[in-house]
């Protein structure tokens, strides 16, 4: 099976979020938000841009109790995941899902985290660019 290329367009940022376009292989998928740029902190801003590989992650005993995306080799920084939430509130440097988006907000996290999840399943190579 072909690696499945997962690409976030940023396109928009406030004081308190930021917000973009998910693609998978090229056809677009979902909204998402983040952290604003704050230098890389970790648990305090968005990844750099980039390309990472991603891994299926299910870690029992975490709040998440739900399979999900991990990204790797985020240069100083760990647990980058991709979850379901809906403000900057929810999140602490990882990535949320949306199917429609507000200001400073996504909405229906859940149902944007499901289509994603059920359109990579199988997969055995992901990889995530964001630009």
């Amino acid at each position: 099976m072909a690696v499945r290329k997962i690409a976030i367009m940023r396109d928009s940022q406030t004081g308190e979020c930021t917000l973009g376009k998910l693609y998978l292989d090229g056809a677009y998928i979902c909204e998402t938000l983040e952290l604003p740029w704050r230098d890389n902190l970790p648990r305090q801003s968005c990844i750099p841009p980039g390309t990472y590989p991603v891994v299926f992650r299910n870690e029992p005993g975490s709040k998440y109790r739900y399979r999900h995306l991990h990204v790797l080799d985020v240069p100083g920084r760990s647990k980058i995941l991709v979850h379901i939430g809906n403000t900057a509130k929810d999140t602490l440097g990882c990535i949320l899902p949306g199917l429609r988006r507000g200001k400073s907000s996504v909405g229906d996290s859940g149902l944007a985290f499901a289509k994603l999840m059920a359109l990579l399943e199988g997969s055995k190579e992901m990889v995530l660019n964001i630009n």
